[in-house]
């Protein structure tokens, strides 16, 4: 049940606007990589599909410094949809256990 409600979150939060004053960045897959790994020393950290076919995924700094989550459309344009700081990795005992998983 919590994934649910998290995916329902993801899905409304993706159709919202953005406020007429914010920049979406975007750029071929390549480039956002190469500045994600020089300018920030981010890593992937997760990934998924959407179910439109775009490529979803989480990267983040070693020490958690920075992360951003990058969205890449099938023809290869991708778009930073967020950034920030303080990037946390849930243990997996953890993420099992809000899955209602067995621990």
């Amino acid at each position: 049940m919590p994934r649910l409600v998290l995916l329902a979150v993801t899905a409304a939060t993706w159709m919202l606007p953005l406020p007429a004053t914010a920049q979406q960045i975007c750029g071929t897959r390549a480039v956002v990589l190469d500045s994600l790994a020089k300018d920030y020393q981010e890593i992937p950290a997760a990934f998924g599909r959407s179910s439109n076919g775009m490529l979803i995924e989480v990267f983040a700094a070693r020490h958690g410094q920075t992360w951003t989550i990058l969205v890449t459309h099938p023809d290869g344009n991708s778009c930073i949809l967020a950034a920030g700081d303080l990037w946390t990795p849930m243990p997996q005992k953890q993420r099992l256990s809000a899955l209602g998983g067995a621990v």
